[in-house]
């Protein structure tokens, strides 16, 4: 979710069909084949830049709103700002030739602000609104539908489904062949919308709700929240979506990070009196939402955190009041709740699952360092700056049974690290002669985007192909 349409109005297609061609090349520095220069292993893969969208020193790629990369029908998009077109949307097939500008939906420097691509049976839907982080106003949202496929600069055509004044878009995810999508204008119509990619077939599901978000699909429903609380369901019909249940007292009861796992969704509750803050799960009907386990039993609660959807189960982070902050792990029926690790830590950091190996950070006396459990051994990986000192791994993504990372081992800045197995050596991924400092990590499609700055092309996207 990037919180970030008031009332929506269907659009007369406005349609843009602009061939741009590829990205700006980066020339010889955008693609390194690395070596490990550490060990001298050979390295987990080539990675690129997709192009220098900003030529010369400039980002395309910003601070704020955040880069993120979402995969819709077999492409990647996400928003750059090359300079001239403004923050605009892109695609990419995974190569700088295959990289390109969707279309200036906001014509000349000014921003579009395009977010949440989403697959759907006619195109891949998104949404745009006016930067917010510009002040402007009123802010200016749509709903939009797009063919651009980026293989050979080919962008092509982008049609306006919907459009709205002092509108912001909350959240969207693909349910079957439809894209659903939340928005609000903060205090009149906040909606729940559907797509097909057609102009015929987006429209609101749901109007007057309070804050409609976290859209969660598990199988053919989608759970959200309105507001934090109550809890909703939709089929993608209006007929079909309802609200579930108000949990608790409703005003002072809200319902947290919702996250699917098969055809549940689990979500953290918290200030419910009676059992404090724990983790909960819904499969869409009332009597299937319920408490999982109360783990630290009283009004403290374990304060479940960092969820995350791995295989089958999901893990996260809880205290039950004697081990302190540890990794815990409840399987997809929400029947089964055991705890992971027993480290005696200062700070256990959000933990994924790569393959049969759960990882995460621990920060302890000996510093901030890569830990795993691999079978019921739990153990530090690695430690990447020698001593008390801390190599501070982050963004923590899975690509298969291989971990993406960045962290510093005191020679390199922060980089990017990959590791194909907790008895293997970490692989140096080396993009700048300080720091590239490597963010929005992103395993789509079988390869790991993100952005980077190689201290030539100011932050711009990459990508890493594992071997």
């Amino acid at each position: 979710m990037r919180s970030r349409l008031p009332h929506l109005v269907l659009a007369g297609a406005l349609t843009v069909g602009l061939w741009l061609g590829p990205a700006h090349p980066a020339g010889a520095a955008a693609q390194v084949t690395l070596k490990d220069t550490q060990w001298g292993r050979a390295a987990a893969g080539t990675a690129e830049m997709l192009g220098d969208l900003a030529p010369g020193p400039s980002s395309s790629m910003t601070t704020f709103p955040h880069p993120e990369f979402r995969s819709a029908n077999g492409r990647v998009f996400f928003a750059g700002d090359d300079g001239v077109h403004g923050l605009e949307p892109w695609v990419t097939d995974g190569t700088p030739q295959g990289t390109a500008l969707v279309g200036d939906l906001q014509p000349g420097a000014a921003d579009s602000d395009p977010a949440y691509f989403t697959s759907a049976r006619h195109g891949v839907v998104f949404m745009t609104d006016t930067r917010l982080a510009s002040g402007h106003a009123p802010v200016t949202g749509a709903i939009w539908s797009t063919t651009a496929t980026g293989t050979g600069g080919a962008t092509g055509t982008t049609t306006r489904l919907a459009e709205g004044a002092d509108v912001v878009s909350l959240d969207a995810a693909p349910l079957g062949d439809l894209a659903l999508l939340t928005t609000s204008d903060f205090d009149k119509n906040p909606q729940v919308w559907r797509s097909d990619g057609t102009l015929a077939g987006t429209f609101p599901l749901k109007r007057h709700l309070t804050l409609p978000d976290e859209l969660s699909p598990i199988g053919r429903l989608a759970l959200f929240v309105d507001g934090q609380n109550p809890l909703w369901r939709t089929d993608g019909t209006p007929a079909g979506t309802r609200k579930v249940r108000t949990l608790g007292s409703g005003s002072s009861t809200f319902l947290l990070q919702l996250t699917p796992v098969g055809r549940r969704v689990f979500f953290k509750v918290n200030t419910l009196a009676s059992v404090g803050t724990e983790l909960w799960v819904s499969d869409g009907s009332r009597r299937g939402t319920r408490l999982v386990r109360d783990i630290r039993p009283g009004p403290a609660g374990s304060d479940p955190r960092s969820l995350s959807a791995h295989g089958d189960a999901l893990l996260y982070l809880a205290n039950d009041g004697v081990h302190g902050v540890q990794v815990w792990r409840t399987d997809r029926n929400g029947r089964r709740t055991v705890r992971l690790t027993d480290v005696d830590a200062q700070r256990v950091s959000r933990p994924v699952q790569c393959g049969s190996t759960v990882y995460f950070t621990v920060r302890d006396h000996r510093g901030s360092e890569l830990w795993a459990r691999s079978g019921h051994r739990v153990r530090r990986v690695v430690d990447l700056l020698p001593g008390p000192g801390s190599s501070a791994p982050h963004n923590l993504t899975c690509l298969g049974a291989t971990l993406a990372f960045t962290a510093t081992d005191g020679s390199h800045g922060r980089e990017l690290w990959t590791l194909a197995g907790p008895r293997l050596r970490p692989v140096l991924h080396d993009l700048s002669a300080g720091s590239s400092y490597p963010t929005a990590l992103a395993a789509l499609d079988g390869d790991l985007y993100f952005v980077a700055n190689d201290g030539v092309h100011g932050r711009e996207p990459w990508v890493l192909h594992v071997i």
